[in-house]
């Protein structure tokens, strides 16, 4: 993330263009592929901060993201004393544009790191949570294009080492988990159980029985419904069963069902609005009391709108799930 945001602060290379086709060969540099997305609706990153952890607090990274659209050239004003109306038109090389702040914590210092951090996106219909995850992944692949693995395999008593190639990929989940409950109805469709206990107790052995060693390891379980019995109410029957033989050797639990996505709708075609509504019913969501006029698009990070984002994420009951 910080070579991303040194790129967007150094240069004008953070930037992805939607539909754009790209060849590994086509572009011969990052100016030339920069030329070739000006028609093209795009996703920038046009800001970025870091407050960093330390032992006692949580660190935050700050991000504006802005998108630019081509085709919108111009906006409509009426007067609200006479009601004549204008369209304001935009310059030869000006495209429409609306911003976003994505503010996401980090763990404090020596804390447990599992990987998964709290996020908030601010609401905007055109830079949604696919997209955002989308510019990160095109990003990461521009900065580390060919990572590499070593595997050994023992063929006919002799170790031969291969090298894979494999390009990272950032992932931003809604987490619908929810708790069995009071209100838990045969109507809900179980889509699959997460059982997570850190530390635990493991045995390994060795080529021989006599050989072992313990250690602590943390430990996720994933059960997919799809083993449990077909009927919708006897699935969650067993659901609740298997989820309290875990409760009791110490493994804490979340439950997922499914949602309908809806993102994509006709072919190819992304529709961001529907992206955007999939966004506020799949994530945890809050206001924010803002008395002043909010601009739908910022030159630069607002200070204001960070600190109300950082609130909510500290404030641990819009985290919460139903229980």
């Amino acid at each position: 993330m910080s070579q991303i945001a040194e790129r967007a602060a150094k240069t004008k290379w953070a930037i992805e263009f939607e539909g754009l086709a790209e060849d590994k060969d086509k572009f011969k540099s990052e100016d030339a592929r920069i030329a070739a997305g000006t028609t093209y609706p795009a996703l920038r990153l046009r800001r970025s901060a870091i407050n960093e952890p330390t032992k006692t607090q949580e660190g935050y990274i700050t991000l504006l993201f802005e998108h630019l659209d081509p085709a919108r050239r111009s906006f409509p004003v009426v007067n609200i004393d006479n009601f004549e109306g204008r369209e304001i038109e935009a310059q030869k090389r000006e495209a429409g544009s609306m911003s976003a702040h994505v503010v996401i914590q980090l763990p404090k210092h020596g804390a447990y790191d599992d990987g998964m951090y709290r996020c908030v996106i601010e609401s905007a219909s055109p830079i949604t949570r696919s997209r955002i995850e989308w510019f990160l992944c095109r990003q990461v692949r521009r900065l580390v294009p060919e990572w590499t693995f070593q595997v050994t395999e023992q063929k006919k008593g002799k170790p031969i080492t291969k090298t894979y190639h494999y390009t990272p990929k950032l992932e931003l989940l809604a987490d619908v988990s929810r708790h069995f409950g009071a209100g838990t109805t045969a109507g809900q469709k179980l889509s699959h159980l997460v059982f997570t206990k850190r530390s635990e107790k493991q045995n390994i052995g060795g080529k021989t029985a006599i050989k072992d060693k313990d250690f602590l390891a943390d430990v996720t379980i994933r059960v997919g419904a799809s083993q449990g019995p077909a009927d919708e109410k006897e699935r969650l029957d067993w659901a609740a069963q298997l989820r309290a033989i875990y409760d009791e050797r110490g493994y804490k639990t979340k439950i997922y069902f499914k949602s309908a996505r809806g993102d994509v709708l006709g072919g190819s075609v992304q529709h961001h609005q529907l992206d955007s509504a999939q966004d506020l019913l799949l994530c945890p969501r809050d206001f924010i009391d803002r008395p002043d006029n909010h601009k739908s698009w910022s030159n630069d990070v607002d200070d204001k709108t960070v600190a109300d984002m950082i609130a909510l994420l500290r404030k641990d009951k819009v985290w919460e799930h139903t229980k």
